[in-house]
C-alpha cells in the first residue's frame, strides 16, 4: 500500500494533479477530479466497469493515455471519435490523461 501511495504522489507531482478532489460515485467506479475547484472543467464523461473505461465527449485528435497503478502505460492512442472505450483486464486504480489542443486533463478512476 505504501508503494502505491508513493507512486501516486510521484505521478501527481510530475503531472501537477492532486489526489484530493471532488468525489463522485457510481455502482462501478469512484471518480476523483484533478481540478478540485471545477474551474473550466472539461465536459468529459468517464465511466468504468470490469471490462472497459468509457470516455465520451472527447475532441477528435485528442491524445489519450491510461496508466495502471504501477505507472505502466496500458493505453496510448489518438481519439478518432468523440467516444473511446479503453479495454481493461482487472480492477484497480487507473490514471487517465487527455491532451487536446486546448488543455491537458488528468484524473484518477478506481474500478471496484
Amino acid at each position: 500500500m505504501k508503494q502505491l501511495i508513493i507512486i501516486l504522489l510521484f505521478f501527481c507531482s510530475i503531472t501537477g494533479t492532486s489526489v484530493c478532489g471532488n468525489y463522485h460515485g457510481s455502482p462501478h467506479f469512484d471518480f476523483i477530479s484533478s481540478n478540485p475547484k471545477n474551474e473550466n472543467k472539461p465536459n468529459y464523461s468517464i465511466s468504468a466497469s470490469n471490462e472497459a473505461i468509457l470516455i465520451s465527449s472527447v475532441a477528435q485528435g485528442s491524445q489519450i493515455w491510461v496508466f495502471n497503478a504501477s505507472g505502466q502505460n496500458i493505453y496510448n492512442k489518438v481519439a478518432k471519435e468523440s467516444f473511446v472505450a479503453v479495454p481493461i483486464r482487472s480492477k484497480g486504480i487507473f490514471i487517465i490523461r487527455i491532451k487536446s489542443s486546448k488543455e491537458i486533463y488528468t484524473t484518477k478512476v478506481i474500478v471496484k
